[in-house]
């Protein structure tokens, strides 16, 4: 079962959400950060970087920049960038890309439901990253982005979305990146209890996206219940978390650009390839790729590797690419530390692949086929875990949208 709770969220006022909600800041280039730092007033990148044209900045992933960044939200409140709605509320969130469209509800969810397993996890956390990033929660006591949850789809909540989708948003704007976002406060208590007990008959959750946020907030709590009697409704024994059905989930491959082909010569690595599977030109990657499928870019040609009579019906690609060949072949042992690695997301076109390849950054390019949620949950359910970069998910949620709040002092309930 799961515990899925409304909450009263601070978020941007409605003239200005628009300018207050970011995509998350690691993914602007530092030209691109700076450019809207100096130019929006209103960006939630304010709040993240507190210290921007500072003399004297705060150092990096330090307590003192941490308690910064919670001063620089409290300023955003008090000047009426921020408001926090008076009744606990679930939140309709719909985003509406060209080809796809993604709808589900942002709620909190108990640390409990992490800690014994039901959110599933398919990734493994680092340690460091984990009590770094409890500290920062600690310290600013905010969510700022949901993490991203999955579940089977279930016939009732989408009559719920429909029904409460009948009114117009309260949000309703669109991004540079030419996504759509709407989002409904749901605040009505029969439809709330509706929505909690479809969660509680939930055998379990996936995460999406966001596992060490997940890890990190289950260690926060921890830390702040530490010889404690523990209140199961304290704010803090919650995270805020994007919960939506697996068709609204678009699981994109992360593709592989290897720097060296490991010594050997094209016609040796071919014939390394082919004793995998059947392997022949193709005119262009990804075209009719299923699963089991690798398209390799090599010395100006592609080439596609089938090997899916070799690979088990739940075992991802990237599992048995790792196992198979970059470990046989390229002898690579360690997916996050081999320098002879890079990936990229699946956004990206084969052609830009090849042309990384062909200006001589890159030796070959493999072309994956994306991994199915079937694959993700079943590895998940097994308690295993998937190789670094085997999904690109979408979709990709907003930092400052809606902010889930956990002071001491405040509880899931009133």
């Amino acid at each position: 079962m799961a515990t899925v709770r409304p909450f009263k969220a601070v978020r941007p006022v409605k003239d200005k959400v628009h300018l207050v909600a970011s995509r998350s800041y690691v993914s602007y280039p530092p030209a691109q950060l700076k450019a809207k730092l100096d130019e929006n007033p209103f960006t939630f990148i304010h709040i993240i970087n507190p210290d921007h044209d500072l003399p004297n900045p705060a150092a990096k992933a330090s307590i003192e920049l941490f308690r910064r960044i919670g001063h620089r939200f409290n300023e955003f409140c008090d000047e009426g960038i921020f408001m926090r709605d008076s009744k606990p509320s679930m939140y309709l969130y719909k985003q509406e890309r060209s080809n796809s469209s993604s709808l589900g509800f942002i709620a909190a969810i108990a640390v409990d439901d992490y800690d014994n397993g039901t959110i599933k996890i398919h990734e493994q956390t680092i340690e460091r990253r984990e009590k770094l990033f409890a500290q920062y929660l600690d310290t600013t006591s905010f969510n700022a982005e949901p993490v991203l949850l999955c579940h089977q789809n279930d016939d009732e909540l989408d009559r719920l979305s429909r029904l409460i989708m009948v009114d117009l948003p309260e949000y309703d704007y669109s991004t540079t990146d030419r996504v759509r976002h709407q989002l409904w406060p749901v605040n009505d208590p029969e439809i709330l209890s509706k929505i909690e007990g479809i969660y509680d008959e939930m055998d379990a959750l996936y995460i999406a996206d966001g596992h060490h946020r997940s890890a990190s907030s289950s260690l926060m709590a921890r830390n702040r219940n530490e010889g404690k009697k523990v209140d199961p409704q304290q704010a803090h024994n919650y995270f805020m978390a994007y919960l939506i059905p697996a068709s609204s989930l678009n699981i994109h491959g992360f593709h592989r650009m290897m720097k060296d082909t490991n010594g050997l010569n094209k016609e040796s690595l071919l014939a390394k390839l082919a004793a995998h599977g059947d392997l022949h030109q193709i005119d262009q990657a990804g075209e009719q790729q299923r699963k089991g499928m690798f398209d390799f870019y090599i010395d100006g040609f592609w080439y596609r590797l089938d090997a899916a009579s070799n690979i088990a019906p739940h075992m991802p690609d990237t599992q048995w690419l790792t196992e198979a060949l970059l470990g046989p072949i390229w002898n690579i042992q360690d997916l996050r530390t081999d320098e002879r690695i890079r990936f990229r997301p699946g956004s990206s076109s084969a052609y830009d692949l090849s042309l990384e390849v062909d200006r001589g950054a890159f030796a070959c390019a493999i072309y994956m086929h994306p991994v199915s949620f079937s694959e993700l949950k079943h590895v998940s359910d097994v308690g295993g875990t998937m190789p670094p970069k085997s999904t690109w998910i979408e979709p990709k949620l907003r930092s400052g949208l809606t902010i889930f709040t956990f002071d001491e002092e405040e509880r899931i309930t009133e």
